[in-house]
């Protein structure tokens, strides 16, 4: 089976639904998958096939005219390459055209949502305002162009659609998207990789005989404003409470708002700004941790997510304390590996407070945490099941080689 796999992200990419499930498990069951992106060899290899990069001229912003022409010079070669299907990740007007030339070559056609990126596209635009000129204008248009495009053409017409959640996919269904035709692929991990056996906690003085409370992830468009609140409340009844937040922002005003309200709310001696560091460090200061935070807003972009980072937590041996978003209170509910709660300062905190202050739970909930993606959303088991799908679209026979 080889696929032509079009994605928005540059290479090497940190997301595990490219890097781990296409580019090392699905492999090894005859899934064969060129990526068709921008960006190099230079850095990670792709061992799933091969790459089919581009590269925009220095200061080329954006890079949209270089994708397109990338987009139509690779799809001109589906049919002398012979390839099963094209599949196209987060980009409706690029499916569009996939979809056009798949319908020509007889191959089929496969969509992939991970993010509803077109009302992504018109949140950002609509909170930028239309003073911000280019900004403004051209991601909306995208928006509105590719929201069209998605739920009028591409998912009627698609062979297949995978969707991030079993929420995700009825979300589509009210929108006419028949389920049998929708598979859900959630975020998971590598549990050969992110094993707590084999990964220590950080050694990092300003942890020392601290009760840690640890953030993973961007503050972009996540409320880091209501962890802070969250440890004003906590430490008033653990004072030996550190609050860590291992990530950045892209901004160095929205770092800087974050800076002055951890002063307001007294919490700057108990917050530890790491930074960004590598996925490998990153893990060492979770498993220094008691409990992991995942705050996700409310509302049609993030409810129907599938967060990586609650299964990091979990992977690794750390307790969840999440908000109240939809998938996520479905894991939390499922697993029993830790508490959701309305997303407040208050409520995160009361509930901070009440986890640690049982340690007998906290073992309870992370033992549950990892047995849960182990069994549920490890990689390796998340590719099996996936390549049944392309098996059965394809009709081909994906048993792991070599057995």
């Amino acid at each position: 089976m080889r696929i032509l796999y079009f994605i928005p992200e540059s290479w090497p990419t940190f997301r595990p639904d490219i890097a781990v499930l296409f580019g090392k498990y699905l492999a090894e069951y005859g899934l064969t998958v060129d990526l068709a992106t921008d960006g190099d060899d230079s850095g990670a290899s792709w061992n799933a096939g091969r790459t089919l990069f581009f590269r925009a001229p220095a200061g080329a912003v954006p890079d949209t005219p270089w994708r397109f022409f990338h987009t139509l010079t690779v799809l001109l070669r589906v049919r002398t390459q012979k390839y099963d299907a094209v599949q196209v990740r987060n980009m409706p007007v690029h499916a569009m055209f996939a979809l056009w030339f798949c319908r020509l070559t007889g191959a089929q056609f496969y969509y992939w949502i991970s993010f509803p990126h077109s009302e992504g596209q018109i949140f950002r635009a609509a909170r930028r305002g239309w003073t911000a000129g280019f900004r403004y204008f051209l991601p909306m248009m995208q928006g509105h162009l590719g929201k069209f495009l998605l739920y009028k053409v591409i998912l009627k017409r698609a062979d297949h659609v995978f969707v991030q959640s079993a929420r995700m996919a009825s979300d589509l269904a009210e929108r006419g998207v028949p389920i049998a035709k929708m598979t859900a692929v959630p975020m998971g991990v590598d549990t050969t990789l992110a094993d707590p056996e084999k990964i220590t906690g950080i050694h990092d003085d300003r942890l020392i005989r601290k009760r840690v409370v640890l953030y993973l992830g961007t503050f972009d468009e996540r409320p880091i404003e209501v962890l802070l609140e969250m440890a004003a409340v906590a430490r008033r009844s653990i004072p030996e409470l550190a609050l860590v937040l291992v990530g950045d922002s892209y901004h160095q005003s929205r770092r800087d708002s974050l800076h002055r309200l951890a002063q307001e709310l007294g919490v700057s001696d108990i917050v530890v700004w790491v930074g960004w560091v590598s996925p490998d460090l990153g893990w060492r200061y979770v498993r220094a941790a008691e409990v992991g935070v995942s705050p996700v807003p409310r509302g049609f972009l993030l409810d129907s997510s599938s967060p990586t980072k609650v299964f990091e937590y979990m992977a690794l041996g750390v307790p969840v304390l999440a908000n109240d978003s939809p998938a996520v209170e479905d894991i939390i509910r499922e697993s029993g590996a830790g508490l959701c709660v309305e997303l407040s300062g208050a409520n995160l905190g009361g509930a901070l407070v009440s986890m640690l202050s049982d340690k007998v739970a906290l073992k309870e909930m992370a033992e549950r945490g990892r047995n849960y993606v182990v069994n549920s959303h490890d990689y390796k088991k998340l590719a099996a099941e996936t390549a049944d799908v392309y098996a059965r679209l394809l009709r081909s026979d994906t048993r792991p080689i070599g057995k």
